[in-house]
């Protein structure tokens, strides 16, 4: 029996945790690299997410934030940690709710995949992985050139980045997005600890 697509489930309203959205479609994340130098939030993203909740009603999800410098970084990806970087999210996530849509903010941490000049531009020592495992040639020269090797984990790396996450997920709630998810897939720190090409 064919289901006509306009009158299926997908376009009725639904409860998830505390909100009702107007539709089932959710707004997948996709990285944009649109952030400052510092990891802030742009006015540019700000007109793009306003774009997406224009006329949407559903949910939207966030690109995916670092929970902070020792996380791991990527140019001109954002960060969910201190002051003055949650207030621009907390403009960007109240602005889209006055369009009457909802915003879930996903959390990563890149880990070995960090750009180790990012890293040295900031001062913060390079990434730690489950393994000192180099996601490429080109990265390992680049990282032992800006003075932070990569860095197997010990117990106490693996504690600090627990806590560092559920801070993200707390820093999350403070710049007012709906929910928090963390980012397990593409070679991103999760994932890196189940792979056998980033864990030994």
């Amino acid at each position: 029996m064919s289901v006509h697509l306009p009158k299926s489930n997908l376009f009725k309203p639904t409860k998830v945790g505390n909100v009702t959205l107007k539709h089932r479609i959710i707004y997948a994340p996709a990285g944009k690299f649109r952030c400052a130098d510092d990891c802030k939030p742009t006015d540019s993203m700000l007109e793009y997410y306003l774009k997406i909740a224009e006329n949407n009603g559903g949910l939207l999800t966030s690109e995916a934030a670092t929970p902070s410098l020792e996380a791991g970084l990527l140019p001109h990806a954002p960060m969910i940690k201190t002051q003055n970087r949650v207030k621009p999210w907390r403009l960007l996530t109240d602005s889209v709710r006055g369009k009457g849509s909802f915003i879930s903010c996903q959390i990563f941490a890149p880990g070995r995949v960090a750009d180790p000049t990012v890293q040295k531009s900031l001062n913060k020592p390079f990434f730690f992985a489950p393994s000192a495992l180099y996601v490429n040639e080109a990265t390992k020269p680049a990282a032992k050139n800006s003075g932070y090797p990569l860095k197997e984990m010990a117990k106490e790396g693996i504690q600090f980045t627990t806590n560092d996450s559920v801070k993200g997920a707390k820093s999350c709630i403070d710049a007012g997005f709906d929910f928090a998810e963390f980012h397990a897939a593409h070679m991103y720190f999760m994932e890196q600890f189940f792979n056998t090409t980033s864990n030994t």
